[in-house]
């Protein structure tokens, strides 16, 4: 017998995002800063499926604001979900991106370049030899490219200061040694400055080429045995140490856990790049 469970994230589709009568529907929402309209979304959410499916909006951590203070432009909600209006407004918009992260009832939106912090890395290592029990890792390089021409709003044009002002960004020197140097352009409508046209497309170019390996592991969970240690959580970033695979990573975060409730050794996680919502 196997069970499908839902996770948090998915109460977002229970509520709905109505137009606000307080704004024009033309020229959209533009006197609310990225964190607070983000938190009023949620307990606008919170305010129409009760406590039982709430959640508890956070957009700082460990104390430091970590959104920018500027006041982007979102329109008019018309009758979409709560994770709907979040999904098109928040996470796939170029100028403002970034990440749900669930944990417990507690959601963190959290902007891209927040990957790295330590808090997001878990307290439980993958260990070949301790608690790794099987390993596979496979690359689809199909989509893959290891250089980007990025053009930006009114057909801005990268010029790299850091390389001779050169129009293109590359990828590290391993992933050409890889893969091979694969020419890619995009344009990035929202970038009107150098500095942001530079972000966008070395976003886009770091996370084309993580894309292309996706690892799915099996491990046991010793928190099973040991209660004093954090279980493997989804939505981290785990450390995986193989040496027969040459392997020390800690950049790649648990996408996905198959868990085998009768026989936990069984369960097998998911490795790979980061999804928006977790």
């Amino acid at each position: 017998m196997s069970y499908n469970c839902e996770g948090w994230l998915s109460v977002l589709n229970d509520s709905l995002v109505r137009p606000d009568t307080n704004y024009n529907t033309d020229t959209g929402i533009t006197n609310k800063t990225i964190p607070d309209y983000f938190v009023e979304l949620i307990n606008k959410h919170n305010a129409q499926v009760g406590s039982a499916r709430s959640l508890n909006p956070i957009v700082k951590k460990n104390g430091q604001t970590v959104w920018p203070t500027t006041k982007p432009t979102f329109p008019v909600g018309n009758y979409e979900s709560t994770f709907e209006y979040i999904e098109s407004n928040f996470l796939n918009n170029e100028s403002i991106g970034g990440r749900i992260w669930i944990e417990r009832n507690n959601i963190y939106y959290l902007p891209d370049d927040t990957l790295d912090d330590d808090d997001l890395l878990a307290e439980q290592p993958i260990i070949f030899g301790e608690n790794m029990l099987d390993y596979a890792e496979t690359v689809d390089a199909t989509e893959v490219y290891t250089v980007i021409v990025p053009t930006g709003k009114d057909d801005l044009k990268l010029k790299d200061a850091d390389h001779n002002n050169r129009d293109y960004l590359e990828a590290s020197s391993s992933s050409i040694d890889t893969y091979g140097r694969i020419w890619h352009y995009e344009n990035f409508p929202n970038a009107a400055t150098q500095a942001e046209l530079k972000k966008q497309a070395k976003a886009a170019l770091d996370k084309n080429v993580t894309s292309a390996t996706t690892i799915e592991l099996s491990a046991f969970d010793l928190s099973l045995i040991d209660s004093s240690m954090e279980m493997i959580p989804v939505g981290k970033r785990l450390r995986i140490i193989s040496r027969p695979h040459q392997l020390d990573i800690s950049g790649y975060l648990c996408v996905e856990a198959d868990i085998d409730l009768c026989n936990p050794a069984n369960t097998k996680y998911i490795i790979g790049i980061d999804p928006k919502t977790l």
